[in-house]
């Protein structure tokens, strides 16, 4: 269960063919959507930064003017790299046998407290205050339809993990992401329940663990 119904594969990087920058958009006065000017091409950088052994002058320092400006607006770079690279890790991961529903259920609820939870090799999570999953599945080369973003369409929580021979990302509600963050960092079973608690008062702990137990996102008891 779980994932994104109509998302491309992962693949080696980030990109379509040359020349194909994703339209990235922002909202501007009143709403509307505006694609962010000159997106940067692959190279671009790198060609203005072999120039500068000479004074650059006119053209030459608009269009690094341009570059610097353009390197600015794509804060969302490093956390779309983050994905692409948690994507490639679970690709190389290790197996690991799923946990048995039925081994949690042995343990009493004394001791399940201070059970620690562990997850399966090819899991991470990514937090990230931009639609990198978005940005990611535009710019896969297989990727049909429209290829605009809208940057103010508002942050991922997401678990990339691998169920079968190809890595998924699923986008999680705040809670599950909260639960599940706690988990990874090495938190017991009852000390990250009671800090998910805190902040989502209606966090279900017994549907959280039957689904990412059942889904292989937890594998071990420690």
């Amino acid at each position: 269960a779980g994932g994104v119904g109509q998302q491309p594969r992962a693949r080696e990087s980030l990109r379509r063919h040359p020349g194909d920058a994703p339209k990235i958009e922002r909202r501007g006065v009143g709403g509307a959507a505006r694609p962010v000017d000159r997106p940067l091409q692959p190279g671009h950088v790198r060609q203005v930064g072999e120039r500068g052994d000479r004074r650059i002058r006119g053209e030459e320092s608009r269009e690094l003017a341009a570059v610097v400006v353009q390197v600015a607006a794509l804060a969302y770079l490093p956390d779309v790299a983050r994905l692409e690279w948690a994507i490639d890790r679970a690709r190389r991961a290790a197996d690991a046998a799923p946990l048995d529903p039925a081994a949690l259920a042995e343990i009493s609820p004394e001791r399940l407290q201070g059970t620690r939870l562990l997850p399966h090799p090819a899991c991470a999570l990514i937090a990230s205050p931009w639609p990198v999953l978005r940005i990611w599945q535009v710019n896969q080369p297989d990727y049909p339809g429209d290829a605009a973003v809208d940057l103010d369409e508002g942050g991922d929580r997401l678990l990339v993990r691998r169920p079968a021979d190809e890595p998924e990302v699923e986008p999680l509600p705040e809670a599950d992401f909260a639960f599940l963050s706690a988990l990874f960092a090495g938190a017991t079973l009852g000390a990250a329940f009671e800090e998910t608690l805190a902040r989502f008062p209606g966090f279900d702990l017994a549907a959280a663990l039957r689904r990412h137990v059942l889904s292989g996102t937890l594998c071990g008891i420690a």
